[in-house]
């Protein structure tokens, strides 16, 4: 009994690493709005990062899912994650909480739906957790979009919504360079000086006209995550399976774990 809760307790350190990992890279996402609303390498190689803290998230989960018994023994793993995440993540809010305890129902929801399809199958694979895994990668990416929604409020509540200038620079160049190619070359400075301002004053009228709806940005921001986050760790979660098939291959073949045959007696109404 001992060697097993001895078991049980890596099992648990192992999650909790891949979840302060996870909390970490939230804490990252939340202090990069301004990468966020002006994509680059740097917001490209944050986004890496997260979907590997994902992905670890995703393996320790399957262990714990699939390994600890009793259920209740999964829930108390569930609970040590959520707090693990919040410490990696150092945002000790009440939306930082509810966030969490979002991702702690649907975790233990999904380890409840593990153990009850394991109950019915006649051998032990990683199927059951592969059929939850959507319920698991919903839980994960709420907490990291959610991230991304408190970073962005925080930066709005601070200084307000600003759209950079560069969208508009897309848009704008090239009817700028247009306009004074037809420009002569003395007067070219005072048009382009012109044409700023009338950009600029686009840029105030556009912000101007968005305020009311300022409060609900970093809702939008953060939406705007979940759909492409979703795909790809879609994609990603048979290498994810095939890592945790290979994790639990590795316990068995080091005698962490082994695969018990048992017989039960099954009794049922018949009619002879």
């Amino acid at each position: 009994m001992k060697a097993k809760w001895l078991k049980y307790s890596v099992f648990i350190v192992i999650h909790l690493a891949t979840s302060y990992f996870l909390g970490r890279m939230c804490n990252q996402l939340s202090l990069s709005y301004e990468l966020i609303l002006s994509p680059s390498k740097e917001l490209l190689e944050k986004l890496v990062f997260l979907l590997i803290s994902l992905g670890g998230v995703i393996i320790s989960a399957g262990i714990v899912s699939l390994l600890m018994k009793p259920l209740w023994a999964a829930i108390i793993a569930f609970l040590l994650s959520s707090m693990s995440i919040i410490f990696g993540w150092q945002q000790f809010t009440i939306t930082v909480g509810i966030i969490l305890f979002f991702y702690f129902v649907i975790c233990c929801y999904a380890a409840h739906c593990v153990h009850a399809e394991q109950e019915e199958r006649i051998r032990f694979s990683i199927k059951p957790f592969k059929d939850s895994l959507s319920l698991f990668s919903i839980a994960l990416l709420i907490v990291a979009c959610g991230s991304i929604f408190i970073g962005s409020k925080d930066a709005i509540d601070k200084n307000g919504f600003e759209i950079p200038t560069s969208y508009f620079e897309i848009f704008m160049d090239p009817l700028k360079e247009q306009a004074l190619s037809q420009v002569p070359t003395n007067e070219r400075s005072q048009v382009e000086e012109e044409f700023e301002e009338q950009m600029q004053g686009m840029i105030d009228g556009f912000t101007e006209k968005i305020k009311p709806i300022e409060k609900y940005i970093p809702l939008i921001i953060g939406a705007m995550f979940l759909t492409p986050l979703l795909a790809i760790n879609q994609i990603l979660s048979s290498i994810w399976l095939l890592v945790l098939q290979g994790v639990i291959k590795v316990f068995i073949a080091v005698g962490i774990i082994k695969i018990a045959t048992e017989t039960r007696d099954v009794e049922k109404a018949i009619i002879d």
